[in-house]
């Protein structure tokens, strides 16, 4: 994996280890669902004991950092417990919801509810299963202030990207392809599609009618849409749609890459709701216009309506001029507001404007 090795070369570390996924069956039991999820787990506590113990040996660690213990990290939680009594597990922002998550959400191994997550936690953590959320002390994030609970662990702030991390500037860049940077560098509209969630199955009619506006308002030619990694419902119909006039980059390089190559502050941000609009301000501190099209889609749920005002009100705290942060409430408001950044010049003087 590029990643690993762009980490390797940095020499920060040690030991560096790509951790391999357990290759057993999981259609058993399919037909009952908490038969498989037992009967898969089982399968991985097995297969990662034996990796983790080949490759760390007798190794002992005194901190863990994981974004959570979903995931296969609760498998590395309980052998580095085994082997250290006094481990203390320290939490880092991976994405937007660490600024609402509860304890019980980054101590919960699936994001689910229910009996089977109950076994299964039971299952890989054994005798320790009252005791794991103990381990939690500390929660890392990029912008401490946008926190909207309260939370029983100490909070602690991660500096920015671009201050004074050179070697890690120039590993992320490293991770892009020159001729995606070079659009981004040229380019000023980024239009991001969103996760392929459940209820979202209805909204590629409107996202088309989203972006043939921002097309209308903005030059083709000066717009770049950026497809979500698990975004595949939509791809191929964009790409006979648009792919003569707007540049789409349906790579899998992040966007934290192309940021720490790209002066976000003259770029215009557009999407429903993803982490890509907060993570200028949250990892760089830059300040890119942003806008939001949530409200344009008729199958959002209250959960997606108080998830978006989370993202707003955070950057609207830490941003510098937080008008250059609007939600929009129709098409022709939408309209109004890219005739304003393109008419006036706004974006190249880096004006600000009450866009609400």
């Amino acid at each position: 994996m590029v990643l690993v090795e762009e980490i390797r070369l940095m020499g920060c570390f040690e030991h560096i280890y790509m951790v391999p996924s357990p290759s057993h069956n999981q259609a058993k039991n399919r037909e009952v669902p908490v038969l498989s999820g037992v009967g898969a787990t089982i399968e991985s506590k097995k297969f990662y004991s034996s990796y983790y113990r080949e490759i760390l040996s007798t190794r002992k660690y005194d901190i863990l950092f994981t974004p959570g213990y979903w995931g296969e990290a609760i498998h590395l939680i309980r052998y580095s417990y085994k082997s250290n009594r006094h481990l203390m597990v320290f939490f880092f922002e991976e994405g937007s919801g660490h600024y609402s998550a509860t304890l019980k959400t980054l101590c919960s191994i699936r994001l689910d509810k229910g009996l089977k997550k109950s076994i299964i936690k039971l299952i890989i953590t054994g005798k320790f299963f009252f005791r794991i959320n103990r381990l939690a002390q500390i929660l890392y994030l990029y912008e401490p202030i946008c926190r909207i609970n309260s939370i029983n662990l100490e909070i602690r702030p991660i500096p920015k990207i671009n201050q004074g991390a050179n070697g890690l500037i120039d590993c992320l860049v490293r991770l892009a392809r020159k001729e995606i940077l070079d659009e981004y560098k040229e380019k000023q509209f980024y239009f991001f599609l969103t996760a392929n969630q459940q209820h979202y199955e209805g909204d590629w009619k409107q996202t088309r009618e989203i972006l043939d506006v921002i097309a209308e308002c903005v030059s083709p030619s000066n717009i770049i849409v950026k497809t979500h990694p698990e975004e595949k419902r939509s791809l191929n119909v964009l790409e006979n749609t648009y792919s003569d006039e707007i540049f789409i980059d349906n790579q899998s390089c992040s966007f934290e890459s192309i940021l720490a190559a790209v002066e976000a502050d003259k770029k215009v941000l557009i999407s429903r709701g993803t982490s890509c609009l907060l993570t200028g301000k949250y990892l760089y501190n830059y300040e890119p216009y942003i806008i939001f099209t949530y409200k344009l889609y008729n199958d959002r749920t209250e959960r997606e309506n108080n998830d978006m005002q989370i993202y707003i009100n955070g950057l609207k705290k830490v941003y510098l001029y937080p008008e250059k942060v609007v939600v929009v409430q129709t098409m022709i408001e939408l309209e109004d507001i890219l005739g304003k950044l393109m008419d006036e010049g706004m974006i190249e003087n880096d004006s600000i404007f009450c866009m609400e």
